[in-house]
């Protein structure tokens, strides 16, 4: 059976493709260290101090790869990292937030993607090291990813430089962070990329059932420790992308896996942004798992998941540039 994929109006991409035969080998060995070495230790009832400490062990078995700089700086008033595949990395960036229940996680824990995805993009990519639940409760996340993307603006750029994307939380923050824009009035980005996100606080979604044996890497216990941890009141219009108006968002690229908790979240979500008129395109990856992105060192289903990731954020800044392009066009002809 092929693998899915959803396409909405006007945005390319390459088909999500079936893994061979070594692949579903090597598939089925990650599929069990997960399911034992993740998922039955990183939920209640240990704590998030403990989980932190399980999961910086985890992160030497999903390394990045060879970039031509990373450093640390601070934006806005927020550590971050700053990583980029080649010497010319110009104005177009990616800024990439983390996942990890809104409680775990770091610009180090998710060297695997965004060092392929600065590979992937040719651009540099941003990874802010945002507050964490629950010694910082929400809206201390949103707040820091907000304050990088205006100081990447403050740097020079323009928000059509930009495409912001992020997994499980960190697609949670992306949405956060254009309903906060579009509320404001500010700049949209190009494009926004999100893997397998956060969508439904609430955990509505029937996958949150039917798909919490077959994922071997998120614990739907620890979805909820992480949600009551983050605290967002059920009135933020920032945490409920399902119920807001998302017809400013810009194109729109949702990855997720076909056996994943969340997967309800990523198709309601990409049906929202359909009906409202966002391109969106939604690739679904045929027995794959919650941020299965993260073990790219073995799995070429990531590596062109993660590729395909670049390809769309290229395409938004082409389709950015051609906008603005005509734009000037417009005003010359006005002003003559």
């Amino acid at each position: 059976e092929p693998c899915r994929a959803t396409a909405g109006a006007d945005v390319p991409g390459g088909e999500a493709r079936c893994p061979g035969g070594i692949e579903r080998v090597l598939a089925a060995g990650l599929s069990g260290f997960l399911r034992l070495g993740f998922k039955s230790l990183i939920k209640p009832p240990l704590t998030v101090r403990t989980q932190r400490r399980v999961g910086g062990l985890m992160g030497p078995l999903m390394p990045g790869v060879r970039t031509h700089r990373q450093f640390d700086v601070e934006l806005g008033g927020v550590k971050a990292r700053r990583i980029a595949a080649t010497a010319e990395a110009g104005r177009a960036v990616v800024l990439f937030f983390h996942g990890g229940a809104y409680c775990l996680g770091s610009p180090d824990s998710h060297r695997a993607i965004t060092t392929r995805l600065a590979h992937a993009a040719d651009a540099e990519v941003v990874v802010p090291d945002y507050r964490l639940a629950p010694e910082h409760p929400w809206p201390a996340a949103v707040e820091d990813c907000e304050a990088v993307y205006h100081a990447l603006i403050a740097e020079g750029r323009t928000p059509s430089d930009i495409v912001i994307s992020g997994d499980s939380a960190g697609g949670g923050l992306v949405a956060a962070l254009l309903i906060r824009l579009a509320s404001q009035g500010h700049g949209m980005p190009a494009g926004a990329i999100l893997v397998s996100p956060v969508a439904d606080p609430q955990l509505g979604g029937d996958t949150i059932r039917t798909c919490e044996r077959s994922d071997p890497m998120l614990h739907v216990d620890w979805l909820v420790q992480g949600l009551r941890a983050f605290g967002a009141p059920s009135d933020a219009p920032d945490q409920y992308p399902l119920k807001a108006d998302v017809s400013m968002w810009p194109p729109t690229l949702i990855q997720v896996g076909e056996h994943e908790v969340l997967r309800s979240d990523s198709e309601n979500l990409a049906a929202h942004l359909m009906r409202s008129g966002v391109p969106v395109r939604l690739e679904l990856y045929e027995d794959r798992w919650h941020d299965f992105h993260l073990q790219a060192v073995l799995l070429g289903s990531a590596r062109r998941a993660i590729a395909s990731m670049g390809q769309h954020a290229r395409h938004c800044w082409l389709q950015a540039a051609a906008g603005n392009a005509q734009s000037d066009a417009g005003d010359a002809r006005l002003s003559a």
